[in-house]
């Protein structure tokens, strides 16, 4: 009876029974990598095979990432790394030219097969166009690994950054990364080359906000060079490297217009007019109307799963908490929202009626490109009755503000409606925060001053 292959990818029994990862190199990177395929016997046994596998497999994926779609490799730290797991794959140590006879002869023929990829110069005896990835790799053979230096760079500081601080929610880890890779793209073209974190000067930080500068608002700038800071100052710490001091306590030109202005609350004509605009479109009158009724954000109402519904309990509410559907931005954005006002108590029962296959709400929206869907249908509508572009889905939020404080509802209330954060320190911490009963009361404070239309049959006692 034949013996069963093993199950590992890219691993199956050669002619003479023994497992062996056969894995093909993609043609486009055949001329970086110096070779067609990866080949290598893992053993004769199944638990040799098993053994041997993990290392050689995470090898050969790190050689085969390190090299981009161009078959160029990016970055002096990824040149690093590429020659430390060529060393591995080959059994070759990584110390000096060679431990043993046979390893100095293989490592000369591993040379020469890397650079018989390119013509030879008779006249100087030099071979042209040697792409830096194969002359460093050609001199870590000659005098070892060590030989070759490399510190992380400005890409190798984004590259860690995005891969260890991912948002777990799609949608906004989709935004963070463009936001992330637009700032990266500003810092390479202020700086003029891919600089190592150790030599940003401050000229560089200058040279970057000035560059931003002329493309936004000084707080957006602000906010672009902290960003930067951040991931300057996280590579610099994973890596052993001292903080880099250079963007600190950068001047700006005063904003030209106060925070409050940049969003406005909608007037009240205005609601009226979306909620008689929605009317054709149910899905999304729903949303609107919890998102107006709560205060939430508008990601926070599509990512909204059936079961963080409540209607059962004394006071009903929502409650908005990470789920499948979307993360929140931080602890204080948990919370529970209570369904003040007759619209919003039928929104949430109608949806309490329905199912749908992924418990979402709204199944239509909740996934990271239904956020960016939703927000154009809703905008395309509001514009019909204002083209002030500090009215926006946002400012129903200002609208719930605005409401709360004309009810005198204290600040930490309204910030716990909200899902502000509370502060830091001790304080912040004590306790077990407003009762539903409480926040109850202040939304239905809150409804009393909301043109009639809206709840006039609202259960405000």
């Amino acid at each position: 009876m034949a013996r069963p292959a093993l199950k590992l990818k890219y691993v199956k029994l050669d002619e003479n029974g023994r497992f062996r990862y056969r894995r093909r190199v993609p043609k486009s990177l055949h001329r970086a990598l110096g070779k067609a395929e990866f080949s290598k016997v893992l053993g004769i046994s199944e638990r040799e095979a098993t053994l041997a596998y993990g290392e050689y497999h995470r090898d050969v994926e790190r050689q085969i990432a390190l090299v981009n779609s161009t078959g160029e490799i990016a970055t002096p730290l990824e040149h690093h790394e590429h020659i430390k797991s060529f060393f591995r794959l080959n059994g070759l140590t990584p110390h000096g030219p060679g431990a043993t006879t046979d390893e100095k002869t293989a490592r000369r023929e591993y040379s020469e097969e890397i650079l018989n990829k390119y013509p030879l110069i008779e006249e100087t005896g030099a071979y042209e166009g040697v792409s830096e990835a194969d002359s460093k790799l050609v001199v870590a053979l000659r005098l070892g690994a060590d030989t070759v230096q490399s510190e992380p760079t400005v890409t190798d500081a984004f590259h860690l950054y995005l891969k260890e601080k991912m948002n777990p929610d799609p949608f906004k880890q989709r935004k963070n990364v463009n936001n992330f890779r637009r700032i990266e793209e500003h810092a390479l073209a202020a700086f003029g080359s891919n600089l190592p974190i150790t030599k940003i000067k401050r000229s560089h930080a200058r040279a970057l906000r000035d560059r931003l500068l002329k493309r936004m608002k000084p707080a957006s700038a602000r906010r672009q060079i902290n960003n930067i800071k951040a991931v300057i100052n996280f590579a610099a710490r994973e890596y052993d490297l001292a903080e880099c001091t250079c963007f600190r306590n950068l001047e700006y030109p005063e904003a030209s217009t106060a925070p409050s202005d940049l969003r406005e609350p909608l007037p009240t004509d205005i609601i009226d007019s979306m909620y008689e605009a929605l009317q054709p479109h149910p899905t999304l009158l729903e949303i609107w109307t919890l998102m107006h009724h709560t205060g939430a954000q508008n990601a926070e109402i599509l990512g909204l799963h059936i079961d963080e519904i409540s209607l059962g309990d004394d006071v009903p509410h929502i409650e908005i908490k990470p789920n499948s559907s979307r993360g929140l931005k931080d602890s204080a954005r948990r919370r529970k929202v209570p369904l003040a006002g007759s619209r919003a108590l039928k929104v949430a029962k109608d949806i309490k009626a329905r199912e749908t296959e992924s418990g979402e709400a709204f199944p239509k929206f909740a996934k990271p490109r239904g956020h960016d869907n939703f927000s154009n249908q809703l905008m395309r509508i509001l514009r019909r009755f204002t083209p002030d572009r500090k009215h926006g889905i946002y400012s129903l939020r200002h609208n719930m503000k605005d409401s709360l404080r004309a009810a005198d509802v204290s600040s930490r209330l309204q910030d716990a409606i909200l899902g502000h954060s509370l502060g830091s320190g001790a304080q912040a911490n004590y306790g077990s925060g407003f009762t539903l009963q409480k926040k109850q009361a202040a939304l239905r404070a809150s409804l009393k001053g909301w043109h009639p239309p809206l709840d006039r049959n609202s259960p405000l006692d």
